[in-house]
C-alpha cells in the first residue's frame, strides 16, 4: 500500500484525484470551547471533529485517521495527558496540540516524552489558536517518516 502525500493547505478541496481536507480532532469538556474551536478551524478549512472528553477522543482516534488532535488537559473520564500517553504506548503518532488553562503539568521534559508539538495557555485569541495548527502541521512529516525529535514546547504569545 503506498503513502498519499496530502497538501497541508487549509481549505484543500476532497475529491477522488484532490487532497483531502485535513481532519482535526477537539477533545474538550466545555461545549462553548468546543463551539469556538470547531468554528475557527472551519473557517480556516479544516475539518473539525468535536468530542466532549478523553475517552471519547480515544474511541475517535481508533476508528478513524486524524491529522493532529487538539486537546484540553482538564476531562472528565480521561485527562489529556492520559489520552496522550495511551496514544504513544499504542503507537499513534498523531501530532498534539494541547489547550488549557493549567499547563504546569507539561514541562519541557514531559513534552518531549509525549511528542507533544505544542502548549497553548487558555484564553487565547483565535489568531493565535489558528497560527499553532497551521504550524504544527506544516512542521509534522508524513507519518511514514514518524515524528522528529521534539526540541521542547512551543508557547505562542502574540
Amino acid at each position: 500500500m503506498s503513502e498519499t502525500k496530502h497538501d497541508p493547505t487549509p481549505g484543500a478541496l476532497s475529491g477522488p484525484n484532490l487532497p483531502r481536507r485535513l481532519r482535526i480532532l477537539c477533545a474538550d469538556d466545555q461545549p462553548d470551547v468546543r463551539a469556538c474551536l470547531s468554528k475557527c478551524l472551519l473557517q480556516a478549512g479544516y475539518e473539525a471533529i468535536l468530542v466532549a472528553d478523553g475517552e471519547l477522543a480515544w474511541q475517535a482516534l481508533q476508528s478513524a485517521p486524524y491529522d493532529l488532535l487538539v486537546t484540553d488537559q482538564q476531562m472528565p473520564r480521561l485527562t489529556g495527558a492520559e489520552l496522550i500517553l495511551r496514544m504513544r504506548l499504542n503507537g499513534l503518532s498523531v501530532p498534539v496540540v494541547v489547550i488549557s488553562s493549567d499547563l504546569e503539568f507539561f514541562s519541557a521534559s514531559r513534552c518531549e516524552s509525549l511528542h507533544i508539538s505544542a502548549l497553548l495557555p487558555k484564553p487565547f485569541s483565535v489568531g493565535e489558536f489558528v497560527r499553532t495548527v497551521a504550524q504544527v502541521l506544516k512542521a509534522e512529516p508524513n507519518e511514514a517518516s514518524g515524528p522528529p525529535p521534539p526540541s521542547g514546547p512551543l508557547r505562542n504569545r502574540a
